[in-house]
């Protein structure tokens, strides 16, 4: 799940609109089904943090890298994340695994 955040200082989440998109990793672009787009995510440095347990606890690890992390790094905010679901993604349980990717620069 990739969230595309807009350019704006007082960008919160919990209130303004974003964009999200749902996707799959592929080797190619060529044959994209009627109705889908592609998204390509640039090379560069990520930080991942991988969020443990229960889904709806998700805000705290996106308020601690965002909230705090990011601010304490040095690095800056590239506007966009995106999440990794895999065998671990058990929404509402406490061994559910969710990796989260945001691209940093200085």
């Amino acid at each position: 799940m990739i969230q595309i955040y807009p350019d704006k200082a007082d960008f919160d989440a919990a209130v303004d609109p974003f964009t999200t998109l749902i996707g799959v990793e592929v080797s190619s672009l060529a044959d994209i089904p009627e109705g889908m787009v592609s998204h390509t995510i640039p090379e560069g440095t990520f930080a991942k943090v991988t969020h443990k347990g229960p889904e709806t606890n998700l805000g705290e690890t996106y308020g601690f890298l965002y909230g705090s992390w990011l601010c304490e790094s040095g690095y800056e905010y590239a506007g966009f994340d995106f999440e990794y679901w895999d065998e671990r993604y058990k929404p509402e349980q406490e061994d559910n695994g969710i990796d989260i990717y945001v691209p940093l620069f200085k």
